[in-house]
């Protein structure tokens, strides 16, 4: 017997879903396991995993390069900010990183707003 079932959209799907209703488009270049988007002048990228429950919304910061003061601040987001993580990428380079599981789409458009404005 075929399987008429069909699988319910991506994680990814309803991201760009959402974008479109704030007139934001993702960025023609697509990864294998995510895309770029811009939002109100910024950019950001979306991961997603194996887990088709999981994924991250990143924001790349580059060209600052990162002392002790810097590493101070990175230890104090990650312990007192719950969402979203810092982690140091390189000699310039740090991610701030908003990560989730989501079982269900119910209210997911407020989800990514939240993520991103945290961001």
């Amino acid at each position: 017997m075929p399987n008429n079932i069909s699988q319910p959209p991506s994680i990814g799907e309803f991201l760009r879903r959402y974008l479109q209703t704030q007139e934001c488009r993702p960025s023609a270049s697509k990864r294998q396991n995510g895309f770029d988007f811009t939002f109100e002048y910024v950019n950001f990228s979306f991961i997603s995993f194996p887990d088709p429950n999981y994924f991250r919304i990143v924001l790349p910061i580059s060209g600052v390069p990162l002392n002790t003061s810097h590493q101070d601040i990175i230890n104090r987001i990650n312990s007192e900010v719950r969402v979203v993580k810092a982690i140091h990428k390189g000699e310039d380079k740090l991610w701030l990183v908003a990560e989730q599981y989501v079982y269900s789409d119910n209210g997911i458009f407020l989800l990514f707003e939240r993520l991103i404005r945290l961001l």
